[in-house]
């Protein structure tokens, strides 16, 4: 089933879509684009998770719209002129789009990596901020929606990428080659998720 997260920002829509656990379903209503996709993929969880995503996309879009990427690696849909941003973790499926603004989403489940990692991502300060692991978990995926959102490679998360430290601003600011750029942020959580949308200000 598809469902729609709705949330306060003008043009944005999400999608997101529980993952099946057997992939048996999902290579039966593969089409042979998808089956291609996953051709070379090994992973049971990684291959529903691309058949999902992919499913979901067509749900969302039209039978005819289908999912390409970009030369840096970045979701475009074939068939439909929205911009888009995927993201996919353990048993969930996200679809972003907007008419018009690149915008970056990223869900997560908690993972005690994060902690062993989080030097690699914050800041100092960053770190003083997000302490909690419900306030680390949202900083990552900030973080990560911000990058997709962004759109430039190479961008070091704990330098580049800096999340507002108090609890009112939603902005954050992004240092690029051409000059800083304003996102605002979206972020929900429920028991399992953390979801955050990244859209350019």
């Amino acid at each position: 089933m598809l469902d729609k997260i709705d949330i306060a920002l003008d043009g944005v829509e999400i999608y997101h879509q529980r993952i099946a656990e057997d992939i048996t379903s999902l290579i039966e209503n593969a089409t042979e684009e998808d089956l291609t996709a996953i051709a070379e993929v090994k992973s049971d969880s990684r291959r529903a998770e691309i058949l999902t995503t992919r499913a979901l996309i067509r749900n969302a879009f039209g039978e005819n719209v289908s999912l390409s990427h970009n030369a840096d690696g970045s979701p475009q849909l074939i068939g439909c002129d929205l911009n888009i941003s995927i993201s996919h973790c353990k048993g969930m499926a996200i679809v972003a789009s907007h008419p018009n603004k690149k915008i970056g989403v990223d869900i997560e489940r908690w993972r005690n990596t994060l902690l062993k990692v989080k030097t690699k991502f914050l800041s100092q300060a960053e770190m003083d901020h997000y302490s909690s692991a419900a306030d680390l978990l949202m900083a990552w995926t900030c973080k990560e929606a911000i990058y997709k959102a962004a759109g430039c490679p190479g961008l070091d998360f704990a330098r580049d990428i800096n999340l507002p430290l108090n609890n009112i601003d939603n902005k954050a600011i992004v240092h690029l080659p051409d000059g800083d750029r304003q996102f605002s942020l979206f972020t929900t959580a429920s028991s399992e998720f953390t979801l955050t949308l990244a859209i350019p200000c």
